[in-house]
């Protein structure tokens, strides 16, 4: 996970942690615990690091999208609370009733699908401020699409919610430790947060989640700490607010690997060999530095023609071919009178023959051969 090396990997556990044996450390909440090990887990030497990961979780959805814990039950009215919404999941059609049917608010509301809002309509016979930039009020105008600014309405009048509902009031879990986290970073408050790990939420009210590290980026959290042994864990919405889980109880899985780092020290020089004195690194460096690289082009020399280097040789003088001699004159030849003793005359075979070896040896006197 998180790109290491597996030859890196020295030694690894697994912590599983059920929220009924862990010590609670907020009254009323679960979820923020006290986790106790009787075995250390440590690094066995300086030249390694812990890592930790969120292996796998089960958690119920049984908190509210709804509640006090949230602070967004209250819309105040003139300064005052008016609207109070009891704690529970909701539907949009169920919070426009609620809103409508509330005695002590002057507003009846109605949903439009096609927009995704909500519009409020004075029902007194007199003006009223909606305090949506009031502190309590914030969390239940956000859900209803409203703006953090107050608004004043008229009789009869109406305030048109700024952009869409969002009834989804917790995006997501965040796994919060109180272990050194070295590699964890937020938006919110622009440092290192001691976040194990983010799990999104993809089910439905009083539904499970069933996490594991598939459903985000593979990660481990790299810790400055020396140990594990008592470490603090609590889950959180994206606003950093405890979840409350209503006394239901959930599971979780922490991997811990102990790896050694890629930090390689130098080799030390050999033995018997001086060291560079201080003009001789200079010079090495400064030749380093007057090498070209990739960004600096290699200056030439300006191209000289090979002519100009190697010296003009006289032409060398074309051998004489000896002049052809024309063949000397050949005596006739006198045909000697028929008789037995001779020799057989040739066959036309033959004097062809002789005819070619005769001009072979005439072209071989011409040229020279």
């Amino acid at each position: 996970m998180s790109g290491l090396a597996l030859d890196s990997l020295s030694h690894s556990y697994m912590i599983h942690i059920r929220s009924k044996d862990c010590r609670q450390l907020t009254d009323g909440f679960n979820t923020d615990l006290q986790v106790n090990l009787d075995a250390e887990i440590k690094k066995r030497n300086q030249n390694q690091d812990i890592h930790i990961s969120l292996s796998s979780a089960e958690i119920p959805i049984t908190y509210y999208a709804f509640s006090s814990n949230l602070d967004n039950l209250n819309i105040y009215i003139d300064g005052s609370p008016s609207l109070v919404i009891t704690e529970g999941n909701y539907d949009i059609y169920e919070l426009v009733d609620l809103i409508t049917a509330d005695a002590t608010f002057p507003y009846s509301a109605t949903y439009d699908e096609n927009k995704g809002k909500i519009t409020l309509t004075n029902t007194d016979a007199s003006s009223h401020t909606i305090n949506f930039s009031q502190t309590n009020s914030r969390g239940l105008s956000k859900a209803l699409g409203f703006e953090r600014s107050d608004e004043t309405v008229s009789s009869g009048g109406t305030a048109i919610s700024d952009g869409v509902i969002n009834l989804q009031t917790i995006h997501t879990i965040f796994l919060y430790s109180d272990l050194g986290a070295s590699n964890v970073i937020t938006t919110e408050n622009g440092n290192y947060e001691s976040i194990l790990d983010k799990i999104p939420v993809k089910s439905n009210p009083f539904d499970i989640i069933h996490y594991n590290p598939y459903d985000t980026a593979p990660f481990t959290t790299v810790l400055t700490n020396e140990a594990i042994s008592n470490f603090r864990l609590s889950l959180r919405d994206q606003n950093g607010k405890l979840l409350q889980m209503n006394d239901v109880r959930y599971e979780l899985s922490l991997l811990v690997e102990i790896h050694n780092n890629d930090l390689q020290q130098a080799p030390p020089p050999p033995r018997g060999r001086r060291s560079l004195v201080s003009s001789e690194r200079e010079q090495i460096v400064e030749n380093i530095e007057q090498q070209p690289t990739q960004s600096q082009p290699i200056q030439t020399a300006p191209v000289i023609p090979i002519q100009s280097v190697i010296p003009q040789l006289p032409p060398k003088p074309k051998p004489q071919l000896p002049q052809p001699q024309s063949p000397p004159k050949s005596k006739p030849i006198e045909i000697p009178p028929k008789n037995e003793d001779r020799e057989p005359e040739l066959s036309e075979k033959e004097i062809n023959q002789q005819a070619e070896l005769t001009d072979a040896l005439l072209l071989s006197e011409l040229l020279d051969i």
